[in-house]
């Protein structure tokens, strides 16, 4: 069974992001620089984990992914990432890098809460504009402290979605704090989606079951829901949460690891083959 995996970083992190570096410290490895990039690593311990394809956040490293995506054919998809800080001249280097690389690049993500931005404010319609145009979905982090939380509850992402019904939003993150409530949502508003990680940061810190997940899924459709790992390095929970996909129900398990994915970024993903599978699928 092949596994899309809808979230991976090339970080460590980031001199154009020294919010999020200084909020993700404390989870890099000793020695790891704001430099460097873990996209390397990538696709052997994809190989070691049994991922089929990844969707990397393009943040600062987009020559070195391009390269790896050229000697991985078919593995690496990128998600180029929306600076909300500088909405104009961030749209201008999306649409540049879609018109140069529309092979590659099969959506956006972004990260409002770092910023304390609510994504409905004007600013940024003409990002949405654009993707629905362009059919690039969305992706957009929730959860995080209570300043974040406010501008990320799942009612936010399900306004945005109505407004534009032709946009898919993802929410990242198993819709952070608000995981009871999106489930609603994602039953009512069709082009609204969920990531999850499999292990959520709750489950870590416990005994490492996904109880997070379960609870979404007794009562949000499978069909809404995709896997991301939220990799940034090699060393992590990154196995554990694929192996906690991987041991859902038959049902569940195909859409959570694959078909969401592919349905929503577009079977290309998953090759000729996959794409005809994905088509028979669909009509259950």
């Amino acid at each position: 069974m092949p596994i899309i995996d809808t979230h991976v970083h090339d970080v460590p992190l980031l001199k154009k992001l020294p919010v999020l570096f200084d909020r993700l410290a404390g989870s890099l490895p000793a020695g790891d620089g704001r430099e460097a990039s873990g996209l390397d690593e990538l696709p052997a311990d994809m190989d070691r984990v049994g991922v089929a394809v990844s969707l990397v956040v393009l943040y600062t490293h987009e020559e070195e992914f391009l390269r790896l995506a050229s000697a991985n054919p078919g593995r690496l998809f990128g998600l180029a990432y929306y600076d909300s800080l500088h909405p104009a001249e961030s749209l201008e280097r999306i649409q540049t890098l879609a018109a140069e690389r529309p092979d590659l690049l099969v959506g956006i993500s972004t990260a409002f809460p770092y910023f304390h931005q609510d994504p409905r404010l004007g600013e940024f319609r003409p990002l949405y504009d654009y993707c629905e145009r362009r059919r690039l979905p969305i992706q957009f982090h929730a959860g995080g402290d209570p300043t974040m939380e406010a501008v990320s509850r799942p009612a936010v992402f399900g306004e945005l979605a109505r407004a534009h019904p032709r946009l898919p939003v993802i929410c990242l993150h198993a819709g952070g704090s608000g995981f009871q409530e999106i489930p609603a949502y994602l039953r009512q508003i069709p082009n609204l989606f969920l990531e999850v990680e499999g292990l959520q940061e709750t489950d870590l810190s416990g005994d490492g079951r996904p109880r997070v997940l379960w609870e979404i899924l007794r009562s949000a459709p499978s069909r809404k829901v995709m896997f991301g790992s939220n990799r940034m390095h090699r060393n992590g929970p990154y196995a554990a949460r694929v192996q906690a996909v991987r041991a859902l129900p038959a049902t569940q398990r195909e859409d959570v690891c694959w078909q969401t994915a592919a349905a929503v970024y577009g079977p290309r993903l998953l090759g000729h083959q996959a794409a005809v599978s994905l088509a028979h699928s669909s009509s259950r």
